[in-house]
């Protein structure tokens, strides 16, 4: 416990350099590699060379983190998951890195692209920024120009968007139809006509403009992303095969889905649903391969970071404070005032907003209470978590070269905001404390309301609660209860006498 490190957990997204030299660090943080193989090599052979070269690259980390106190993501460490990488890499003519548009560097493995290459210089890499949705066109541009000056091909892409545009193309197709049912069958056929040539126009204006989407800041559709793909194909090759590689929920599958326009692959919110990689033909040139999704080892992402980015499942995580706290620290108090309608109160010693105060106030205005009677926060901090991966809480990170306060605004603070605290009853802001003032009497009869004195003798219960307590419909003193039955047994004093703790 000496030697402790801090690691400002606001800090995403840099590069290992910032905690090590990177001539030490970079070539054991790498992508574990498949040993050399042929045909000639059996699958025994085979088998136990890549479990001894995976036991040297997990002993390699092992003592980079002992020696050098270094933090290192939770990587994967089941060799399964990294075979099915080495196949689909070993598969793929153009390999893909999907990440997250919000935080690209997080998601992005450089030690990827340099594996690539080691297995063949005809392999290309590409990124695709995925959720690009999330960013304006003035966002997008610092994006892509932070990757052209590293000569990175990038694209735009929105698995969550696509869908609600092929609906809006449908809902459009079903008003012509119905508007020209009356008309004859003659212009049912032109029209009919006209669409499949538009239909082969959108694809061929695709084909045709994609070097205008390369490294664009523009959003793909399905078709131009289709498009996209074929254009990075050889003159020599018949078939292309497009390998999906990133981080677990970042998004693989569903670009699938979405650019076949239906669910050939299964997805889930939970991270870790894909198993095994999968091959989808897309036509006689096109075949898409999804991997399933790996952590890769790297520094300054910490547990929280993980979990607030959708790496680790939520539901799964045992301290709910580290996350919540991160995202506090990103977001500003006015911002989830207005998103929950919440009214969080002021510290007088004007700190910043804690995660505790946050959990407390959403918690007790949604109604998510344990049996005590509290503010359920580890309940409260699932629902804050998922709100900030699903895009209500949005924050996006900047490129190194951009200030972050220019990147990304955020709206200002409602002017009537402050007044909404005048709604508000006096019972929720005394449990919001919002109100600190308490009279000195008000605090002892609150104190002493429950509290009643009785001397505590055995067989004597005239001094006891129930003369001190009136029957609030005779007006008379109560009674104390009879027992009717074994009157002579013995029992504890605190067992009848019960009545009279404090609870």
């Amino acid at each position: 416990r000496e030697n402790i490190k801090l690691v400002d957990p606001r800090k995403t997204g840099a590069s290992s350099s910032d905690l090590l030299g990177t001539t030490e660090v970079k070539p054991v943080l790498c992508v574990p590699r498949r040993p050399i193989w042929d045909k000639d090599t059996s699958p025994e052979l085979l088998a136990e060379r890549e479990y001894q070269s995976f036991l040297d690259w997990r002993r390699e980390l092992a003592i980079l983190e002992e020696k050098e106190n270094a933090v290192l993501t939770p990587f994967e460490r089941n060799i399964e998951f990294w075979r099915q990488l080495w196949r689909v890499l070993e598969r793929s003519d153009v390999l893909v890195q999907i990440v997250d548009a919000r935080n690209p560097l997080l998601f992005y493995c450089e030690d990827l692209v340099r594996y690539v290459s080691e297995l063949s210089s005809k392999k290309r890499c590409i990124i695709l920024l995925n959720k690009s949705d999330f960013l304006n066109d003035e966002q997008r541009e610092h994006w892509l120009h932070y990757f052209t000056r590293l000569n990175i091909t990038v694209a735009f892409f929105s698995a969550i968007q696509e869908p609600q545009h092929n609906e809006e193309h449908h809902t459009q197709n079903e008003e012509v139809d119905s508007s020209e049912e009356s008309d004859s069958d003659e212009n049912n056929s032109k029209m009919n006509r006209d669409l499949k040539t538009e239909s082969n126009k959108d694809i061929s204006t695709a084909l045709n403009e994609v070097s205008l989407t390369v490294n664009a800041p523009k959003v793909l559709r399905n078709n131009e992303l289709i498009a996209f793909f074929k254009s990075l194909k050889c003159e020599n090759e018949n078939r292309l095969t497009v390998g999906f590689v990133g981080y677990p929920n970042v998004g693989k599958s569903s670009t699938i889905n979405a650019i076949l326009q239906s669910k050939k692959v299964s997805v889930s919110a939970t991270p870790g649903k894909t198993k095994h990689f999968q091959t989808i033909e897309i036509d006689e040139e096109l075949c898409l391969c999804d991997c399933p999704g790996l952590v890769f080892p790297k520094m300054l992402s910490s547990k929280a970071e993980m979990i607030i980015n959708g790496i680790l499942p939520v539901d799964q995580m045992t301290d709910c404070r580290p996350p919540i706290a991160l995202i506090v620290s990103l977001i500003p108090k006015h911002i989830f005032e207005t998103t929950y309608s919440i009214l969080i109160p002021e510290n007088e010693t004007e700190k910043p907003l804690n995660a505790e105060q946050l959990l407390n106030v959403y918690g007790l205005m949604r109604g998510f209470m344990t049996q005590r009677g509290l503010p359920d926060n580890a309940r409260a901090a699932r629902y804050i978590i998922k709100d900030f991966l699903n895009g209500r809480l949005l924050y996006c990170f900047a490129p190194p070269n951009v200030d972050q306060k220019i990147f990304h605004t955020f709206p200002p603070k409602p002017e009537n905001l402050d007044k909404c605290y005048e709604n508000i009853s006096s019972k929720q802001k005394k449990l919001m404390k919002l109100t600190s003032d308490v009279s000195e009497a008000e605090f002892d009869a609150n104190f002493f309301k429950n509290r009643n004195a009785g001397i505590h003798a055995k067989g004597v219960q005239k001094y006891g609660v129930y003369y001190n307590q009136l029957n609030s419909t005779t007006g008379e003193p109560c009674l104390p209860p009879k027992k009717h039955f074994n009157r002579k047994k013995k029992e504890k004093l605190r067992k009848v006498y019960g009545y009279l703790d404090v609870k």
